[in-house]
């Protein structure tokens, strides 16, 4: 599988003709170069539980991977997070790419959870709950 990185955005790598189109009904689940098996996965129609369950093996991963996530709701709305130079790198779209965000404040575990559970019940809802600015694609 390419490697992604946070810099070349979601649509790019979608581009690379690694996913080409994002389920329907519920969250769609995605990640890539887990130390852990299964180290590559998409899922559509994820729960919390099973959302969870991966967030916290990202988590677990060394902060030097190239381990990343993707949840996302339709092609145009999702929340992904990778590591990146030893910290999370996570990055939000509402809707079009005119909407698409970068966090500014640090994520750690406690946040990186909210944020997710918050996303999974409404996507909307991560807007108010950290500091987000303004990317361009």
């Amino acid at each position: 599988m390419p490697g992604y990185t946070a810099s070349m955005g979601f649509f790019d790598w979608l581009r690379g003709g690694v996913r080409k189109s994002v389920g329907k009904g519920g969250i769609r689940l995605e990640w890539s170069a887990l130390t852990t098996a299964p180290s590559d996965g998409d899922e559509r129609g994820a729960d919390w539980p099973r959302v969870e369950a991966l967030l916290q093996r990202f988590l677990a991963e060394p902060p030097t991977s190239d381990a990343f996530f993707i949840l996302g709701v339709s092609e145009m709305t999702y929340l992904q997070g990778v590591w990146e130079e030893g910290s999370i790198h996570l990055e939000h779209q509402q809707g079009s790419m005119d909407r698409h965000f970068e966090c500014t404040q640090p994520v750690d575990r406690g946040l990186l959870l909210d944020l997710a559970r918050l996303f999974v019940d409404n996507p909307a809802s991560i807007e108010a709950a950290a500091s987000w600015a303004p990317m361009e694609l």
